[in-house]
């Protein structure tokens, strides 16, 4: 998790059997959301210009439809090796 506030609060009720790793400050290669939105970026959206906010949220749409389909390339790409 990153060191959002949510993640950091005291109210915050962590069952026993999970254990929290905090993501080092300023390593969005880390983060695997971070992994996918730069393929997303990079796949559906490179160099492209919308003329309006609809445009950009059906063509996150479509990316998102085709992206989803492949889930072997999704497990590769949001898994992290941690060497702890």
């Amino acid at each position: 998790m990153d060191k959002a506030s949510w993640h950091t609060t005291q109210q915050l009720q962590i069952p026993e059997n999970i254990t929290i790793w905090f993501l080092p400050s300023y390593s969005p290669e880390l983060n695997p959301v971070e992994l996918i939105w730069r393929e997303l970026r990079a796949k559906y959206f490179n160099n492209r210009t919308f003329k309006s906010l609809m445009q950009v949220d059906d063509q996150l749409e479509i990316a998102l439809k085709e992206f989803t389909k492949d889930k072997e390339a999704i497990k590769k790409l949001t898994k992290i090796n941690y060497l702890y």
